[in-house]
């Protein structure tokens, strides 16, 4: 009985303490994920650079090809946003100078946001 009423009292705290921080869950694509190890070296900085943290759950999409990793992110998506491949992106200066025209590819405007799925093989412009 005592060790219920504790974790309950850690659950009521944790609770109270997240209930300051909004945060919005969304899966991000990720590029192909082939396990959970893969996954573990993959989804944080997926999650990272959508502006949030991987909750530890990931999924295929297209088998072989897509996987999605479920982040909490600080900021709700833009459901009317798209991302897009550019190839990789080495920092936000080569943002600047890819991500325009991936956009304009699609006829749609930058929105400045982009991020890594595959370390040095595969960034995404966030395009509207």
């Amino acid at each position: 009985m005592a060790n219920l009423k504790t974790w309950i009292m850690a659950a009521l705290a944790t609770a109270f303490i997240a209930g300051g921080m909004s945060t919005e869950a969304a899966e991000i694509d990720a590029g192909p994920i082939w396990n959970n190890m893969d996954a573990q070296g993959k989804c944080p900085g997926v999650c990272s650079g959508a502006g949030g943290t991987w909750d530890g759950n990931w999924r295929t999409t297209v088998p072989g090809q897509q996987s999605v990793c479920s982040c909490n992110l600080k900021h709700k998506p833009d459901k009317n946003a798209h991302n897009y491949n550019a190839g990789p992106i080495w920092n936000n200066a080569d943002a600047q100078t890819k991500c325009p025209p991936v956009c304009i590819s699609h006829n749609q405007t930058w929105t400045g946001n982009w991020h890594t799925k595959v370390q040095g093989k595969m960034s995404v412009c966030q395009c509207k």
